[in-house]
């Protein structure tokens, strides 16, 4: 997934101001590849007024939901996910679909 967010966020505007160009790069890490995923929620929330919360749910799984910060609820993930990573990709790559479709 990790590839098709990259591309998805190029389309819909969003550029790195701290990490750059840097995350397309095959020696990425995983910890460097999360810190561009906190740097786009937190674009997704000022910028778009779309917020991604990564929350734990009952079954020790971790699930998604987006909110517009303007009318509330968007949607949410109910298969859940073992890594916060995964479900805060996921989460992101929804938001970033949402504001590709609606822009």
């Amino acid at each position: 997934m990790k590839d098709k967010l990259i591309e998805l966020t190029k389309k819909i505007g969003f550029t790195s101001a701290i990490i750059g160009k840097s995350i397309e790069s095959l020696y990425s890490s995983k910890d460097f590849y999360y810190l561009w995923l906190c740097e786009l929620q937190k674009w997704c929330r000022e910028i778009q007024h779309l917020d991604v919360f990564v929350c734990d749910s009952i079954d020790l799984e971790y699930d998604w939901v987006i909110v517009n910060n303007v009318e509330g609820h968007i949607d949410h993930n109910e298969t859940g996910h073992e890594d916060y990573r995964d479900a805060l990709e996921e989460g992101l790559f929804k938001v970033c679909t949402i504001i590709k479709e609606t822009h």
